[in-house]
């Protein structure tokens, strides 16, 4: 191509070459390329969010929020999925509860029980009305004076988060009774950070000289969250509880998170574990502490139990403890647990139970243990009572029937022995007054 003068110096230029003037195309131009690729996209992923939709897909949402005291509680008003065992769309009421909403004072002639625990009272597998806390308060309730069951119960607490809640959260629902729900393996893990199940940061206690408790000073140091970061992440959730695309993207991450620490520490699944239970410390509660920290672990749960005895005591209410079962206690074929036992070289499983049972007799703790009970209930009908819809029988947690049962063992036992429900039934029958207790621990 012929050369041109450059009018600025005179000299000759080569000109640029007709296809290279195509490459060098405006800035508009190539924002139109940009959106037209965004646009692409936007399609297609609402095409598989639509696809996921009419598809009945389901994965596991969000129900947490970060929680400055307890680390996480359930996000008032969450909803979504729960897909670990069974397919079971849960809903967190308002007041951050698996429950019915209550109203902080109640009605005239009304019994309250607040329940406090983990999983197992927070009842995830099944229907909120199959729950345990759900079929308990049918079961007591008498026409025209109402029984309520306030279901405090948060999948991974421990005792401290117990102790958190009943201090900060109970109370103003003028409960007439408390009962916390424990569960040996998770609990007397869970005070103690090393081997706590949820690695959570805090909170945690220590023991005071006197035997009481005192927040751990370690763990007081590490930073809350604010009102604001709270808030912010628990719009991130909804958010991400409201489209099928980011479930799809967190379930994907956290598999490959799961089984990339797996790969890792050199360990399958949870069916391929080492083979010698001494190895698991969910089982380290049949049978001796094993370690100075398993020993410590106890003492504090020991003593945030009898913490929360004085609290109750102090605010007008009876306390009551509920020791739950452990699968292989309550399974249907004997030999099971006979295979534990002798894998694990004990004279017996009856450790823990045993400890539990001693130490709460002796400092005149109500409480109930559930084991006995479910033990002979599967002995004479050999029915399952944990797993069987996603996890095999025998395993997971209490099934539809394993609440079911739970709930009437509790409701006779405090007939049976319950000072407060006795007077709750003697109200009834003279017409007196029921009384409702202030968080003062009076009564109006």
């Amino acid at each position: 191509m012929a050369g041109l003068t450059s009018p600025a110096t005179g000299e000759q230029v080569t000109a640029v070459t007709e296809g290279k003037a195509e490459q060098l195309k405006p800035s508009s131009s190539i924002w139109m390329d940009v959106l037209r690729v965004a646009g692409v996209s936007l399609l297609f992923c609402c095409a598989l969010e639509l696809g996921l939709r009419l598809g009945g897909a389901k994965f596991e949402a969000s129900l947490y929020e970060i929680d400055p005291v307890r680390h996480f509680s359930f996000r008032p008003g969450a909803k979504g999925w729960h897909t670990t065992e069974s397919d079971i769309y849960i809903r967190i009421n308002k007041q951050g509860r698996r429950d019915l909403t209550r109203t902080l004072v109640p009605s005239p002639g009304t019994l309250r029980i607040a329940v406090l625990g983990s999983s197992t009272t927070a009842g995830l597998e099944v229907e909120q009305p199959q729950t345990y806390t759900a079929l308990l308060e049918k079961e007591l309730g008498q026409p025209g004076r109402p029984v309520e069951v306030l279901n405090f119960g948060t999948e991974g607490f421990g005792a401290g988060q117990d102790y958190y809640t009943l201090r900060d959260q109970v109370w103003k629902y003028h409960p007439q009774i408390v009962m916390d729900e424990v569960s040996l393996k998770q609990y007397v893990l869970n005070c103690t950070k090393k081997y706590c199940r949820t690695h959570d940061p805090y909170p945690y206690f220590v023991l005071t000289p006197d035997g009481g408790i005192a927040p751990d000073p370690e763990s007081m140091r590490i930073p809350r969250p604010t009102e604001a970061q709270v808030r912010r992440s628990n719009l991130e959730r909804n958010i991400v509880n409201s489209l099928q695309l980011t479930l799809l993207a967190t379930d994907v991450q956290k598999q490959a998170t799961t089984k990339i620490k797996s790969l890792l520490s050199g360990k399958g699944s949870k069916t391929e574990l080492a083979q010698d239970p001494m190895d698991d410390p969910m089982r380290w509660t049949l049978v001796p502490p094993p370690n100075p920290t398993i020993e410590q672990g106890w003492d504090v749960l020991q003593a945030l139990e009898l913490a929360m005895r004085d609290d109750a005591k102090a605010h007008g209410a009876e306390y009551w403890v509920i020791a739950s079962d452990d699968q292989f206690q309550v399974d249907p074929k004997p030999e099971v647990a006979e295979t534990l036992r002798q894998a694990m070289h004990a004279s017996n499983l009856e450790y823990g139970d045993e400890r539990f049972d001693s130490f709460l007799t002796a400092h005149d703790v109500h409480h109930i243990h559930l084991e006995p009970a479910l033990k002979e209930y599967v002995r004479t009908t050999g029915a399952y009572l944990h797993g069987g819809v996603k996890t095999p029988a025998g395993e997971g947690h209490w099934n539809i029937l394993g609440h079911r049962v739970v709930a009437g063992i509790i409701a006779a036992r405090l007939r049976q022995n319950s000072e407060a429900f006795k007077h709750w039934e003697e109200a009834g029958r003279t017409g007196s007054p029921q009384a409702v207790r202030q968080p003062s621990g009076k009564t109006i």
